[in-house]
Order: structure tokens, then sequence, then C-alpha cells
């Protein structure tokens, strides 16, 4: 059986926090990304 993933990279190289926003299947992804952070977010479709 094979899964389909979505991988969404972010990275917040400033000294402030930072809003992502990220629409899948109809549906949202909101992040709040602090400061001098990489997130690494994997969604199964």
């Amino acid at each position: 059986m094979k899964i389909k993933l979505q991988i969404i990279l972010s990275g917040n190289f400033t000294d402030a926090d930072a809003s992502l926003s990220v629409k899948l299947k109809g549906k949202y992804l909101n992040v709040a990304a602090t400061p001098h952070s990489f997130n690494t977010y994997v969604i199964a479709k």
C-alpha cells in the first residue's frame, strides 16, 4: 500500500513571531512560527 504524503517546510529567520497559513484539502493549517525556527509538517493524503 502506498501512502501519499505532503511535506511542508517553513522557516522563520527573523527576530519576531510569524504567521503561516496553508490550504490543504479545503481546510487550513495555521501556524505561529517562533523566531529563529525551522519547522516540518507531514500530512498524509
